[in-house]
């Protein structure tokens, strides 16, 4: 099992391990008929698994698809918008838990990363309608089935041809890997808004923030260093005085980035503005104008800071304190239009 475990590096073989223990002795612990019973039972199970090669095959057989992305998954998932009644609830955790698995199978080079949640629940929240759709679809299918069962005496129908899904759409549409998009869209049983999901968030990793999901993690630590140019180049005197206090001021860049600013508080509606923008530049420039526009809206409370903790709150505050929108994008379309995709290769 520590084989597995370093060749994956990740706990996830031997949790494996111990499903298939219980798998195991299932029947054994389903007899047990009293609290003393099952606790030693439950004690013994590693010392009676004498066959190591039967719970490793039973371990992989029906627990082989739990590995170390399927493990943060499950763990962020609960952590995705809790006060989101859709969304925390079992069909939202499921179909988020979904759409987060199928990215894993379409681009297994960038696999699972903390932040992709936020960005994939966003857009669960705005192509469902918040769960609204499916339950509208649920009540479309259920009336059909009613009507087509009152109505298969007198007629029989010709078969109709598959709907076809948003992962097909853009598939006609050319996008690169699009056959293997669709073919894991499908393996994972999305479909409807869940499969336009699927696709936004691949297309989001693939071409509107490159590098940012991959292990090495390189695109946003560059993006990083990018700002902070640009933050001494346009505010100097504001860099100078967070640098006095001992704070690092693009400190929360990385974590407003990685998750699309979908975890950052700032409104909702601000941040589809932002992602449209992104959508047509395909490149994270609106993003980071968004984040030059919050430093100089909120330049002279920064300035008026006299200590670390002040100023390290407000940094963390500012997206949430965004409330008027349009002011937040004209002030980084009027200071800072010029930074394209172009600008920030360069």
């Amino acid at each position: 099992m520590w084989d597995g475990a370093f060749l994956e590096r990740s706990p996830a073989p031997l949790i494996r391990a111990c499903l298939g223990l219980y798998h195991l002795f299932g029947g054994a612990l389903l007899s047990s008929q009293d609290v003393i019973d099952a606790s030693l039972l439950l004690q013994a199970m590693p010392a009676l698994a004498f066959d190591g090669d039967t719970l490793l095959l039973v371990a992989g057989a029906f627990y082989g698809d739990l590995d170390a992305d399927a493990l943060q998954i499950d763990k962020d998932c609960h952590r995705t918008f809790p006060g989101h009644d859709w969304l925390s609830g079992p069909e939202g955790q499921a179909a988020l838990r979904r759409l987060l698995s199928c990215f894993c199978l379409a681009a297994p080079q960038l696999g699972y990363c903390q932040g992709m949640n936020f960005v994939a629940g966003a857009l669960l929240l705005v192509l469902t309608g918040g769960g609204r759709q499916q339950q509208q679809q649920q009540q479309c299918a259920s009336s059909s089935s009613s009507s087509a069962a009152h109505t298969q005496a007198d007629a029989v129908e010709p078969a109709r041809p598959p709907r076809a899904s948003a992962s097909s759409s853009r598939s006609s549409s050319g996008g690169a890997d699009d056959s293997a998009a669709a073919a894991a869209a499908a393996a994972a049983g999305l479909e409807g808004p869940e499969s336009l999901a699927f696709g936004c968030l691949l297309a989001i990793a693939e071409h509107v923030l490159p590098g940012y999901y991959s292990p090495a993690m390189v695109a946003p630590q560059v993006d990083q260093r990018v700002l902070g140019h640009l933050l001494r180049e346009h505010l100097p005197y504001l860099t100078d005085h967070l640098s006095s206090l001992g704070v690092e001021p693009t400190q929360p860049l990385p974590g407003w980035l990685l998750a699309g600013w979908a975890s950052s508080g700032m409104p909702f509606e601000t941040v589809a503005r932002l992602w449209d923008a992104a959508f047509v530049e395909r490149s994270p420039a609106p993003l980071i104008r968004a984040c030059l526009g919050l430093y100089h809206l909120f330049g002279g409370a920064l300035l008026s800071s006299q200590d670390v903790i002040d100023a390290s709150l407000l940094l963390q505050a500012m997206p949430a304190l965004a409330f008027d929108g349009d002011t937040l994008l004209l002030v980084a379309g009027a200071f800072y239009g010029d930074l394209d995709a172009d600008a920030l290769q360069v």
